[in-house]
């Protein structure tokens, strides 16, 4: 475990976010995973939890320096499952996976500037900002899905 106190507080949130997204999609079934609101712009249970984890997994990753796994965020909103226990197995193995990379991480220069994709032209951002992103993205997802699931629960018939 890190004794770096910027780590500690941020897998503590992490872990409180990825207990609440994952209690947000147990239970909704396959037909509730892939239901989509009736509003512009809404997103299923599935996409919001598939995107939110990959992407806190991604961004935690940039904000320590730990190797970046592969992803495809086009791929996050294609996102189907065959089954409710296929999505929380991902949710599982990307909340597994992360708390790894937190636990590994010893201390961090939170000041160093970084490119978030290590690529000419890409934003250049603190590993602060790295890591208070990953953090406030996934809650802000894991509200989506709260409220998804409150839309899903409330839908007549």
């Amino acid at each position: 475990m890190s004794s770096d106190p910027f780590i500690a507080a941020a897998r503590a949130i992490y872990e409180i976010s990825a207990t609440d997204l994952r209690s947000s999609i147990e239970g909704l079934g396959i037909e509730g995973l892939h239901w989509t609101p009736d509003a512009p712009d809404t997103n299923s249970a599935a996409i919001l939890m598939a995107h939110a984890m990959g992407s806190a997994r991604d961004w935690i990753c940039i904000a320590v320096g730990a190797e970046r796994p592969p992803r495809s965020r086009a791929d996050e909103f294609l996102n189907r499952f065959d089954s409710e226990e296929q999505a929380l197995a991902l949710v599982d193995g990307l909340r597994t996976d992360t708390l790894r990379v937190f636990d590994e991480t010893g201390s961090v220069d939170w000041c160093e500037v970084i490119q978030n994709n290590g690529q000419p032209g890409d934003p250049v951002r603190s590993r602060a900002y790295c890591l208070m992103h990953a953090l406030e993205h996934l809650r802000e997802h894991v509200a989506h899905l709260q409220l998804t699931r409150q839309l899903w629960n409330a839908r007549p018939g």
